[in-house]
């Protein structure tokens, strides 16, 4: 009973304490409850006081969360998400609401669309919510529970992340089916001097690089935000791509004889279960079988 009591002096606070621990920023957490900075600063301070020790460190007028906070946080993230399982297993509401899917946008048409429509025919009462952000964001995007379900060939690492392997990608060069390079034979060292590339990249630089043989990297290079832009540039520049023979074959586009195979993994990633939680792993099941 003790340890219960205890629970109940720090059970409203919780909530509050995940959502400026998340956002690390007074009057963003206060306009997302509607409440005041001061008062949230208030409920911050009597948690830390009712706990004996500091969750943030105060770094002139902002916050950041210590070692301590980080361990609270990853506890009340799965504290919270625990009873509302159990809550939507209770009152029937299991398969409605929404769910969250996260993929670029090449993946989202070769494996989302497809997942959603099977899924909203089946359970017409849920809301899709589809992201295509920085592959950066993906770990908060799960962890503060607006994803489910990410699918990346780099997936990010945290202790509360669970990743299964999907399947296999196998990469190759591609170009628009009416480009002359279609039309000829070459190697991939003479695509290297003569050929312009479309490589996804974030912040201007190349990261689609890293599927490339280090001394054969291309010397003219379009960087482009992602896998659907490249095959747009093979169209408009007659570039060339290195792109997923799944994504490839979706649009259309015409592979190069070209001895080019840095294979990759598809991967899905999502919050570790507390729980059998049965809507993920419907997800799951309908991504393992595409």
């Amino acid at each position: 009973m003790k340890r219960t009591r205890r629970l109940r002096e720090l059970w409203n606070w919780l909530p509050v304490f995940r959502v400026v621990a998340e956002t690390e920023h007074l009057p963003t957490a206060a306009a997302a409850l509607f409440v005041s900075p001061a008062s949230l600063s208030r409920s911050i301070g009597l948690l830390e006081e009712n706990l004996g020790a500091p969750l943030f460190d105060r770094v002139g007028r902002g916050l950041r969360l210590n070692a301590s906070g980080k361990a609270l946080l990853d506890m009340v993230r799965d504290g919270m998400r625990a009873i509302d399982e159990g809550v939507s297993m209770v009152d029937g509401n299991l398969w409605s609401g929404r769910v969250g899917l996260w993929a670029e946008r090449a993946y989202a048409e070769r494996f989302l669309w497809p997942l959603l429509k099977t899924l909203r025919a089946t359970h017409p009462n849920l809301t899709a919510s589809v992201h295509s952000s920085r592959p950066s964001e993906v770990a908060v995007q799960i962890l503060r529970g607006q994803v489910d379900v990410a699918l990346v060939e780099v997936p990010p690492v945290h202790k509360q992340l669970h990743v299964e392997a999907l399947q296999s990608l196998h990469y190759g060069l591609y170009c628009a089916p009416s480009s002359a390079y279609a039309q000829q034979r070459w190697t991939l060292a003479n695509l290297r001097t003569s050929a312009t590339f479309a490589i996804p990249g974030s912040d201007g630089a190349p990261g689609g690089l890293s599927h490339w043989p280090a001394d054969l990297r291309p010397r003219d290079v379009v960087v482009v935000e992602d896998m659907s832009m490249a095959q747009e540039a093979c169209h408009a520049l007659d570039a060339i791509a290195a792109l997923p023979e799944v994504v490839a074959r979706n649009a259309n586009m015409r592979r190069l004889e070209v001895d080019f195979a840095p294979d990759a993994t598809l991967f899905a990633v999502y919050r570790k279960p507390v729980s059998v939680h049965p809507r993920t792993e419907a997800l799951l099941e309908l991504l393992r079988g595409m």
